[in-house]
């Protein structure tokens, strides 16, 4: 399974779009959403607008692979529990945050094992490829 995740703070509806559109062209991929408060839910992939942190952690657990923003929580979490991550930054050129943090936070993580970061050069097919083929991250907790 799938796990996508937009935090608690923001709405990510460019997040959920992308795996959305990955999801219709990869039926044989089971993925869930947590959507946030705001925007159009995904039409190629069981959701849910909020989680409590139980569940989060739960289907976390249970992923093949995560896919989120740069929040450190989900980082960190997918870090501890060993869980691939694909990290989908947060932009402040498109509104989607305050600053370019996210940016910044996602660049200091590359080349951890287990973290797969979208970046300009990137593409999302390739990288859940590689996602859910790769090792998966060590546990740490």
């Amino acid at each position: 399974m799938i796990f996508v995740t937009v935090g608690t703070q923001f709405p990510f509806p460019r997040l959920i779009r992308m795996v959305d559109l990955w999801a219709g062209d990869h039926p044989e991929h089971e993925c869930f959403a947590q959507i946030g408060s705001e925007g159009d839910p995904p039409v190629n992939m069981a959701w849910s607008r909020s989680l409590d942190a139980e569940e989060v952690r739960d289907r976390t657990k249970r992923a093949n692979c995560v896919v989120s923003h740069a929040g450190m929580g989900t980082v960190l979490s997918c870090r501890d529990l060993g869980i691939p991550l694909v990290v989908v930054p947060r932009l402040l050129a498109l509104g989607e945050h305050r600053s370019d943090h996210q940016e910044a936070t996602a660049r200091a993580l590359t080349g951890f094992q287990g973290l797969y970061l979208l970046g300009e050069d990137a593409d999302l097919d390739g990288l859940l490829a590689q996602a859910l083929s790769g090792p998966r991250g060590q546990e740490t907790g």
